[in-house]
């Protein structure tokens, strides 16, 4: 069937949902770091994976664009009269701009005063603290971009910060209240849940809005003017109890009848001493840093195979061949482990060639490509050919085990794709992969392809049963090309 139709075929979806996937969701001013690639990964894999089954799926990138912390950089902005442009200001600069902001704002009450002040003025839209503000979240975005670009991310439909939902929490304030889940407390507006001793704060004693009125927002514009009838919050662990209070309230205003809704979350990452993962110097390291890392490990590493002549690649081919080894290696890295578990970032493990690794994957997939082309030299046939000539008449021997592992694995493609897309774990993915890939690395050193013909230096396909073989390794190598996608990662032809 896959020979036939060219890829593997799923089973049908029985009912297609729209899909809201929160994911990722970097602050503005700040550059995204080791913390924002969990969500980032684990997010898009959700939304290739649901896409794939047929699903409408929704990207929501919620940003951090609002709120305390832009008062303080405007307030630092004008008292050190610099100046932000999209063009000019880099996001290393607003970095280091919001730590000066923030130790200020510790430290000074006139000056936090005065950035509190500034937040009344960007929320009553005066038009100075607006422009400067719409200017960090261009620079912002500018840099964001560059990130998705190199993990092949994208938002259709853009991003929507805190900032979006602003006009919108006092109706959803004021539809609680008539609902009566809402309590005074000390001049705040509150609602109690079961789950925490702490109550969702709404509203504020001073008559602002955090997170929780945010929250409590976005999910009602959601489900009733987006009308998505599944939503999905990719959020680190620390975050379940804040998003399962507002699924409860949520709930009990009727904002989710009907609708799917769960919080996925995830571990953390670690570095090597078993802490979370940091610079040497003991900072955050920003993602970009993390992704060019892997990347330049891998360049180095094929610049040596391409000077000694171990690798059909170009000396112009490595730069983008690396990109996608070393991009492919940090997504599989942290894919392959169940979600909610902490995992150990290290570049040695992840971008070894040999075990459970994203370079392992891509190795074997150009194996297999290799594997056609020179039956194709050898033999003067193509393998469309081949294929053509066995349609029907393909021979799998039980008695050879390898053959048959190989069958059987193919054969659980669509209850894994099932299984995967139902329970939100990309995890079962990337071991379904590996096994196929283990398969290969079984399969070929038992069954010779290509045989050696007596006194003759060429050789031939191995006449008991080669025809049958490239099939069926033409089948796992489009069951890999049809996969590799779905967990974000690119493919190589020639390695």
């Amino acid at each position: 069937d896959i020979i036939t139709k060219g890829k593997p075929t799923q089973s049908k979806l029985d009912k297609s949902c729209k899909v809201g996937v929160d994911f990722s969701s970097p602050n503005v001013a700040k550059e995204m770091h080791v913390g924002h690639l969990r969500s980032t990964i684990i997010g898009d894999c959700i939304c290739r994976i649901l896409a794939y089954r047929g699903h409408e799926v929704k990207r929501i990138n919620h940003l951090g664009d609002w709120g305390t912390q832009f008062g303080m950089l405007l307030t630092y902005l004008k008292d050190t009269n610099t100046n932000v442009d999209e063009e000019n200001t880099a996001i290393k600069e607003l970095n280091a701009i919001y730590k000066a902001a923030k130790k200020k704002f510790d430290e000074d009450e006139d000056f936090k005063t005065r950035s509190r002040q500034e937040v009344v003025k960007l929320q009553s839209g005066e038009e100075g603290a607006r422009k400067m503000w719409k200017k960090l979240i261009a620079v912002s975005e500018k840099a964001f971009n560059k990130v998705y670009s190199k993990l092949d991310i994208d938002f259709p439909d853009g991003y929507c910060g805190e900032s979006f939902y602003q006009s919108r929490i006092p109706a959803t304030v004021e539809d609680l209240t008539k609902l009566g889940l809402v309590e005074d407390y000390e001049g705040a507006k509150i609602i109690k849940t079961s789950l925490s001793k702490a109550p969702l704060f709404v509203q504020k004693s001073d008559g602002g809005y955090g997170y929780d009125s945010t929250d409590m927002t976005s999910i009602r514009y959601r489900t009733q003017e987006l009308n998505l009838n599944w939503l999905v919050y990719v959020c680190d662990l620390g975050q379940s109890l804040h998003f399962n209070s507002c699924f409860e309230v949520a709930k009990k205003a009727k904002y989710l009848n009907n609708v799917r809704h769960e919080f996925v979350g995830f571990g953390l990452v670690l570095g090597a001493d078993g802490k979370r993962f940091r610079s040497r110097s003991g900072e955050t390291v920003p993602l970009s840093q993390l992704l060019d890392e892997a990347k330049n490990r891998i360049e180095k590493e094929l610049e040596e195979r391409v000077a000694k002549g171990e690798t059909p690649l170009k000396k112009e081919d490595i730069s983008d061949a690396a990109g996608v080894i070393g991009y492919a290696a940090v997504k599989y890295a942290d894919l392959k482990s169940s979600k909610e578990k902490d995992y150990i970032f290290d570049y040695d493990r992840m971008l070894q060639p040999t075990g459970d690794t994203g370079v392992y994957i891509l190795y074997t997939y150009a194996r297999l490509c290799s594997l056609e082309s020179k039956v194709e030299q050898y033999t003067g046939r193509k393998v469309s050919d081949i294929l053509e000539s066995k349609k029907n008449k393909l021979v799998i021997d039980r008695s050879r085990p390898r053959e048959w592992e190989m069958v059987s694995l193919l054969l659980r493609y669509a209850d894994t794709i099932e299984k995967t897309s139902d329970t939100l774990s990309p995890h079962i993915l990337c071991s379904y992969v590996y096994e196929l890939c283990v398969g290969v690395s079984k399969f070929l050193p038992v069954h010779r392809i290509l045989v050696s013909v007596e006194g003759q230096e060429t050789k031939s396909l191995n006449p008991d049963h080669g025809e049958d073989w490239v099939c069926l390794l033409h089948a796992v190598r489009l069951t890999l090309k049809e996969l590799a996608p779905l967990l974000g990662m690119g493919l190589l032809e020639r390695i």
